[in-house]
């Protein structure tokens, strides 16, 4: 029996479990061209696939003898989610427009237009940096960016530790906040923000993530599992150990399927200018044999040698060929 069929034109699709016997049956599932979603896993009896199918090709694949399990999503769910994500960006711009309308027409100085959501400053590799969010009353409608002012550290004046430019994030049409990160000279203490209207912000710069002077990791951070260099064989015996000691954190799973690991072959590139340079790879792995091999290439120093090969052992000499006034010819 064959499940491949086009949908029926107005049905909606659920995600349904597929229960299968292996690797062999899922080749088979997909092979019928219905939809299926990552969701795919090893159980103790086979595998488990997801379909993103309607009525019809759950009939279809029943008859052609799949077993279907539960049925994760059904079309209610995918429009209750969608009703969510409306819900959510109709509450955010009701709150911009209560925003702006408590902004306007004001006359008192304490009900301002700008806020600053935060103002992180952390350290990057050798640079550092700092992060500003704020929120304009206007930010729903209006486009203009924000400067951000910038002391140099405590008890300095706002603006000399520079200027910074921050941007309007707007999401599925919804205006959240502006942001942006630029990098600095020094930590500033405090930041200001002047609105297009003139009403002013002013926030203390936090650290972001800082580092504790003392105990960096937190109670109870356990560290120094590996202290030095590891060989193949001691990485081996060290994950046996840690999954004999942590048995509820640790176990060792044995793959069917052994790499090279840290195994390779011995190479060597010959020679000095790139358009005549020699590689060479011995057939043998390097610690078995490999490493031990030599190379060798010589000018006979005669005049019309051919060129030539003798292994000797793991010695390889290669003699040149040469032409009749005793120059190497061989490339």
């Amino acid at each position: 029996a064959t499940a491949e069929a086009d949908p029926i034109a107005g049905q909606q699709a659920s995600v349904v479990e597929v229960l299968l016997d292996g690797t062999a049956e899922l080749d088979a599932l997909v092979a019928t061209g219905v939809d299926l979603d990552h969701g795919v896993e090893r159980t103790e009896n086979g595998v488990v696939a997801r379909a993103v199918i309607t009525p019809s090709e759950a009939d279809r694949l029943t008859a052609a003898g799949f077993t279907l399990g539960d049925v994760l999503y059904r079309p209610e769910d995918a429009r209750a989610r969608v009703a969510e994500r409306e819900a959510t960006i109709a509450e955010h711009r009701s709150e911009n427009r209560e925003f702006a309308a408590a902004t306007a027409g004001r006359t008192a100085s304490d009900v301002s237009d700008i806020k600053i959501i935060r103002a992180d400053y952390y350290t990057s590799g050798t640079s550092q940096v700092l992060s500003v969010e704020a929120k304009w009353a206007q930010g729903q409608t209006a486009t203009n960016t924000l400067t951000v002012e910038r002391d140099s550290g405590p008890g300095t004046a706002i603006g000399s530790g520079g200027t910074q430019t921050i941007s309007r994030f707007v999401d599925a049409g919804v205006y959240l906040y502006h942001r942006g990160a630029a990098t600095v000279t020094s930590r500033p203490e405090y930041v200001r923000i002047t609105s297009p209207t003139g009403d002013v912000a002013v926030a203390k710069v936090s650290e972001w993530l800082p580092t504790p002077g003392t105990d960096p990791e937190g109670p109870g951070y356990e560290k120094d599992f590996v202290t030095s260099y590891l060989t193949p064989t001691e990485l081996y015996s060290r994950i046996h150990q840690l999954a004999a000691e942590f048995p509820d954190l640790a176990e060792v799973v044995e793959l069917p399927y052994k790499t090279n690991g840290y195994r390779r072959h011995a190479q060597a590139v010959l020679g000095t200018a790139n358009a005549s340079r020699v590689a060479v790879d011995s057939l043998a792995w390097g610690h078995e044999g490999g490493n031990d091999i030599s190379v060798e290439l010589v000018d006979p120093g005669a005049g019309n040698a051919a060129l030539g090969v003798t292994v000797t052992g793991k010695q390889v000499r290669v003699s040149l060929g040469t032409n009749g006034s005793g120059a190497v010819t061989s490339t």
